[in-house]
């Protein structure tokens, strides 16, 4: 077990574009290299930053996120990151390319791949996980394994609102991403790997890799269970606040990151104006790969996890038609009004039992700060 690295939320650097310009630019001269799997790997070495030039810089645990400005692609909102990793082994000498976007749970996340073809526009969303189905084995995307680490979303969402236009950009995804197959949702080794072998050593591991959240009962959100010691620790575990804007969510939203009792994980608790959600856990470690991405999960049952509005809706492509759900059956709220096809997940997650211990906190302003004794420098 890794002692627990804990901080403050990151702020972007106070540098001017020509700084970061300068600095990005500096990096090419003594022989960085971009790292190029998309579409820019054909075209001229510095096409992809002179034509998507970073704007902004965020450090975090040895790694520099250079940015650009935010971008759009049919609604889709992202930035076109380069990562720099810590220089020692593969890494050393490497900028990485990366697509950064705002998932509809309101957290950042990063890119895997990509499937763009004629019919289809999907975002690849990190490793797959088996799910046990009337006795079979399915795979699915684990969303949480693309998403950024938790101490630098409000700088990102800093950047994001300091955009004085959001610039249309319809090719950044395939110059920088993969282009997989229709049928490819896992995403490649270069993702997939690093986070094999973190996972595998046992110093690393979360709770031996086993859930930290569970269900006793399906479909009963009161039988939750969290396993003793990764519990949030309301009473002295807040680390920081921020928070944002969302029109889903009818407007400010506030995010709390709340470190659990043993100090292993940190849990990002989001309300908006009526409604609040987990977000899942992540460790308290600063084991970043090259997707800029945390290496360790901490493995939960999805439904402590759903976003405030989630998917439900008719598939009329079906004959007959048939319902396609990502909320509980019996708990499915009103329909959003940005989106027909997302419902309030509001009446399942309410009646979790951590979220209803934070929302007693919250409203008796208990929520207890950390000591800052167990605060690190980033």
């Amino acid at each position: 077990m890794l002692k627990p690295i804990i901080i403050k939320n990151v702020a972007p650097k106070n540098w001017s574009e020509k700084q970061v310009g300068l600095e990005f630019k500096n990096l090419l001269k003594n022989g960085y290299r971009l790292d190029l799997k998309g579409q820019a790997k054909d075209r001229a070495p510095d096409y992809l930053p002179r034509t998507r030039p970073p704007k902004h810089v965020i450090d975090l645990f040895g790694v520099r996120y250079f940015l650009s400005d935010i971008r759009r692609e049919a609604g889709f909102r992202f930035f076109v990151a380069y990562l720099v990793m810590p220089q020692k082994g593969k890494h050393k000498n490497f900028i990485y390319p990366r697509i950064f976007y705002k998932d509809s749970s309101l957290i950042w996340r990063s890119a895997s791949h990509l499937i763009k073809t004629g019919k289809e526009h999907w975002i690849g969303k990190g490793d797959l996980k088996p799910v046990i189905e009337e006795g079979a084995i399915n795979y699915y995307s684990a969303e949480e394994t693309t998403n950024l680490p938790y101490e630098m979303d409000a700088a990102l969402d800093t950047i994001s609102r300091s955009s004085a236009e959001v610039i249309i950009d319809k090719m950044a995804q395939e110059l920088v991403l993969r282009n997989a197959p229709e049928n490819r949702v896992e995403p490649y080794a270069d993702f997939t790997q690093p986070r094999l072998k973190a996972m595998q050593t046992p110093k690393y591991a979360i709770n031996q890799n086993h859930k930290i959240a569970w269900f006793e009962h399906p479909n009963k959100p009161g039988s939750l269970r969290i396993e003793a010691g990764y519990e949030p620790d309301f009473k002295y575990g807040l680390i920081d606040t921020s928070y944002s804007r969302s029109k889903m969510y009818g407007g400010e939203i506030n995010k709390y990151r709340i470190a659990s009792k043993n100090r292993q994980v940190q849990y990002l608790f989001i309300t908006g104006q009526t409604q609040a959600w987990i977000i899942p856990p992540q460790p308290l470690d600063d084991l970043l790969i090259s997707y800029g991405v945390r290496a360790v999960d901490a493995e939960i049952d999805d439904n402590l996890c759903i976003p405030g509005f989630e998917f439900h809706y008719l598939e009329f492509d079906d004959e007959p038609d048939s319902l396609y759900s990502q909320i509980p059956k019996g708990f499915v709220g009103p329909a959003s009004e940005a989106d027909p096809d997302r419902a309030s997940a509001s009446p399942w997650i309410e009646k979790l039992p951590v979220m209803e211990k934070f929302r007693k906190h919250l409203k008796q302003k208990t929520l207890g700060t950390i000591k800052l004794s167990e605060l690190k420098q980033a």
